[in-house]
């Protein structure tokens, strides 16, 4: 429930008027994206079997940023 409520949080924030993005100091942007497509498809593997679309989406966005930070990024703030 914690790692929902997480996930919402960030999920506000993205789509607020700030714009973050994952970082991670002597990774290039085109590392990074690679990293984040393998976390989406590692997090769609997951809940496949999650019939409530919410309740799925809520538990992808949590298992991304858990992995994410696994491989050592940071999510912060950009400039536009």
């Amino acid at each position: 429930m914690k790692k929902n409520i997480i996930g919402l949080i960030i999920s506000v924030f993205i789509g607020g008027c700030a714009q973050y993005s994952y970082v991670q100091p002597g990774k290039t942007v085109r590392q990074m994206e690679q990293d984040k497509l393998q976390c989406e498809y590692d997090a769609e593997k997951a809940t496949v079997y999650i019939q409530n679309r919410i309740t799925a989406a809520f538990k992808r966005a949590g298992l991304i940023e858990d992995c994410m930070k696994m491989k050592g990024y940071k999510l912060e703030e950009v400039s536009k």
